[in-house]
Order: structure tokens, then sequence, then C-alpha cells
């Protein structure tokens, strides 16, 4: 497999782990008693509240691939710090979230063989490919997302200049595919968090529905449905948090029929199970934490390459399959 299509994995698989959020605020906070009735779960983002979201993810990929007589493993790890800052207030109750890359690690095997190394915090004369150096231009790249009254986000600044530091590797994304993951829909799930919490105040044994949607370009999307239950109240960091179960589904779906395949290529997801827990810090007004596990069964067709083929051929593909398993953690720091 091509490094760039490391770095879609990566990045889907950064999609998968919607369901959490980042960290504590280095500001001063009330320290509220166990709560003993239904609860408001709000987000706060005060001025000048800096954060530091650190992501780590690990990723076992079983594939079947026509004509080989095995099953091929793969297996990857991705790590990845952010810092969030909330830089200004606008009008209305909006405010701008500055959302900054700070460092990067992802790592690759197949077959028990390494494909793919690299940490940007680590120097190198010259990176071993376009992917690498693409993910080595992510550092420093910073987004701004507008938030409206309620914490949703209203639009997304900054894109087309992180488009910019992959251009190499987006080159040669037929499907636009990458593009899309790091596209504007794809990037402001980063911080809608506010999508995640109930509408009404909520007491342990209630539940409420999330649904997540990440655009994959004209391969479809990749559509999350958790149901969030409120299974109790649990002290976190010396304060009272609200532990949230999560369980949900995991697919894809094609936007139009035309699109189901691009370029001879097509990709579908199926069986896909979401389960874990994340904590929301009720005096801090922030997801604090949390551990998912995912599950899912992809097929991924693709352009098969035939000897003496004519241009007038109809086109040959493969199909692999392959069983994915992924697990998630967030763990975070004030700053």
């Amino acid at each position: 497999m091509k490094t760039s299509n490391y770095l879609m994995l990566a990045l889907l698989a950064l999609g998968l782990s919607g369901a959490a959020c980042n960290k504590s605020p280095a500001v001063k906070v009330e320290h509220t008693a166990m709560p003993t009735g239904p609860v408001d779960l709000r987000l706060k983002w005060p001025l000048h509240q800096h954060a530091l979201q650190s992501f780590d993810m690990k990723l076992t990929l079983n594939m079947t691939v026509p004509g080989l007589p095995q099953p091929m493993k793969e297996d990857m790890a991705m790590g990845q710090d952010m810092a969030l800052t909330v830089t200004r207030e606008l009008d209305g109750g909006k405010r701008e979230v500055e959302m900054e890359y700070l460092k990067m690690k992802v790592s690759a095997s197949m077959a028990g063989k390494q494909m793919m190394e690299f940490d940007s915090s680590k120097k190198a004369a010259k990176d071993a490919d376009p992917a690498t150096a693409a993910i080595r231009k992510l550092v420093g790249a910073k987004i701004q997302f507008i938030l409206d009254a309620s914490n949703r986000v209203e639009s997304v600044q900054g894109v087309e200049a992180l488009q910019g530091r992959l251009r190499e590797i987006l080159k040669g994304d037929q499907s636009g595919t990458l593009k899309s993951l790091m596209g504007p829909d794809a990037l402001k799930q980063m911080v809608d968090h506010a999508a995640s919490l109930p509408a009404k105040p909520v007491k342990p044994g209630d539940s409420w529905p999330v649904q997540r949607e990440y655009p994959l370009g004209q391969l479809g999307t990749l559509v999350l449905d958790f149901t969030n239950t409120l299974t109790g109240w649990e002290k976190l960091h010396d304060r009272w948090c609200a532990k949230i179960g999560v369980e949900g589904t995991i697919k894809s779906k094609a936007t139009d029929p035309a699109d189901a395949e691009v370029n001879g290529m097509s990709i579908k997801v199926s069986d896909g199970t979401c389960s874990g827990e994340t904590w929301f810090d009720i005096d801090l007004g922030m997801f604090v934490e949390s551990t998912l596990n995912n599950d899912l069964k992809m097929a991924i067709t693709v352009p098969a390459s035939r000897p003496g083929a004519k241009k007038t051929d109809a086109p040959q593909t493969q199909t692999i399959s392959g069983d994915m398993h992924q697990t998630v953690e967030f763990k975070f720091s004030l700053q």
C-alpha cells in the first residue's frame, strides 16, 4: 500500500474517533458537589482559554486479497497533539477558536514488515516520500473555527492554506477523498463538541442520539450513529464529571449512485460498531477524557491490471476485503 494511502487511512481513523473531545483549560473553576438531580451539560469556551488535546490510536486491519493464499495483517499507530485557543469574542455571542497542529506520529507495518515510520518531533535531512513530507508540513498549521452562540461550528477558515501543505499528495487523489477529509465539513467535527451533548438537562439513565458524517469525496460519506447514555457521576481530576457510555454503528453511503465507483474504485463500510466511554467535566464545561473501540468490515474495489488488455476492453476490478479493529484514547494536560 502506498504511503499516501496510509495517510488517508490515518485521517479516516481520526474521523472514527469523532465521539471524543478536547481537554481542560487552565482557568479557575468552582468545585461543585455531586449532582443530585438533572444537569444541563453545556460547553464553556471562555476568552483566552487554552487547551492541549492529545490523541492516540491503534488500528489492526486483516485484509483478504484475491490471489494471495492467506490474509495480510496491517498494523497502524497514530499520535497527534493539537492546541485549542479561544482567540476572540464576536458579536451575537459568537467566538473564534483557533486550532494548531503541534505534533504528529504515524507508524505502519504490513505482514510484520515496517512500511512507514514518522515522528514530527524528530528532525530528518529528507523525508522518505511525499506523504511523510506532507505530514511534517501539517505541524504549525492553524485553522480558525467560528462558533455560534450555542457553541456549534458556524464556519471554518484557513482550509485552503492547510490543503496547500498537502498539495503534493492531493495531486494523486483522484476520488477527492483526502481533500474531503481535510475539508471544512470534516475538520469542523474536531471542535463541534456541542453536537455530542443532550438538548435538555439529564440524569443518570437518560440517553440521547448523536450523528456525525465524514465526507469521502466522490466515494460517498462515512456515517456514525451513536446513542450516548449518562451512566452516572464520577470524579476525575478532583472534579465531578458526567460519565457517558457510547454505543453506535458505523457505515458508509454513496451520495449519488454515480459516485459509488470512481475510476474503478469504491469503498464500502459495513457491520461497523462503536463502544466506549467519555467524561464531561460539569465545572469546566468540557469533555476531558475518552476511550473508544471501533470494529467494522471494509470492501475496497480497485482497478486490476490485465496484461495485453486493450483500451476498448471493459475495465477489470478486484475487491479487497478487510476486518478493522481500532482503539482510541484521548489524554490531556492543562496549559
